[in-house]
């Protein structure tokens, strides 16, 4: 008997069957992900400074360009659905999910659907913003220990070391 978890969802149209080996495969590219983008953004913060944060942005347009090429050359190669699977939403959705919003939206254009590409767009950059907006002033406000100066993601003794 195959191990089985089975989800309802409407992305996949009712009840999808997803087996535990592709479950154990997204989590280990999530965690491969996960690293590569708290690597990139030690490494940026350390040669490059705070002013601009240049590792998100490494991070997203090198998921967008890994994505964008995969997109088009996974379709034709022999690797497993599992594998895509964990390369898709495993790796690069650890590294960054901007690369699916970017190929939604690509998708959503070519498909003539601009109307509900350029919404997908402004939503995505517009709610993305003002959520980080509530978020951050509601964790200011909740929080007894404010920053008094500069925010980082990652502390600055991770990136001093």
């Amino acid at each position: 008997m195959r191990s089985v978890i089975s989800l309802n969802t409407r992305m996949w149209g009712g009840k999808a069957d997803v087996r535990l080996k592709t479950v154990l495969l997204v989590a280990l590219g999530g965690a491969l992900g996960a690293m590569l983008r708290f690597a990139i953004s030690t490494w940026s913060q350390k040669y490059v400074g705070h002013q601009f944060p240049v590792g998100t942005l490494l991070a997203n347009i090198g998921g967008c360009l890994v994505f964008g090429f995969l997109a088009a050359y996974l379709p034709f190669s022999s690797l497993s659905p599992e594998w895509k699977t964990a390369v898709f939403a495993g790796f690069l959705g650890a590294l960054t999910t901007f690369s699916t919003f970017s190929f939604e939206s690509l998708t959503l254009f070519q498909s003539g659907r601009f109307g509900m590409g350029l919404t997908h767009l402004g939503s995505h950059l517009f709610l993305g913003i003002g959520a980080v907006v509530l978020g951050f002033y509601l964790g200011q406000n909740l929080s007894a220990d404010r920053p008094t100066d500069e925010v980082s993601i990652i502390p600055s003794e991770v990136v001093e070391e």
